[in-house]
C-alpha cells in the first residue's frame, strides 16, 4: 500500500519535461485574434460559440491562454471555456 501511494504521488507530481508542451508554445507565440472583451462576452453567454465562428480555431486560440499568468485569462476564460467545450461533446 505504501508503494502504491508513492507511485501515485510521483505520477501526480509535475514533471519539468512535460510542464510545457510544444503545442502550447506555438499557440502562445501566435498573436491572439480576439481581445479580452470577446472572451468575456462568450463567458457571459455561458460559453456558447458565437454564430459564424468555427469552434476549433477558437479552442486553439484559447489554449494559448492556459499558460498565462493572468488568472482571468487562464482560469475564468480559457480553462472554463475549454472545460465546457470538452464536456459538451
Amino acid at each position: 500500500m505504501k508503494w502504491m501511494m508513492i507511485v501515485v504521488a510521483l505520477f501526480l507530481m509535475p514533471c519539468p519535461l512535460f510542464a510545457r508542451s510544444p503545442w502550447a508554445d506555438e499557440a502562445v507565440r501566435e498573436k491572439p485574434v480576439h481581445d479580452r472583451g470577446f472572451w468575456r462576452e462568450i463567458a457571459k453567454n455561458h460559453y456558447a460559440v458565437p454564430e459564424g465562428q468555427p469552434v476549433l480555431p477558437l479552442l486553439h486560440e484559447l489554449s494559448g491562454y492556459l499558460g498565462s499568468t493572468d488568472p482571468e485569462l487562464r482560469d475564468d476564460l480559457a480553462y472554463s471555456a475549454e472545460a465546457r467545450a470538452a464536456t459538451s461533446f
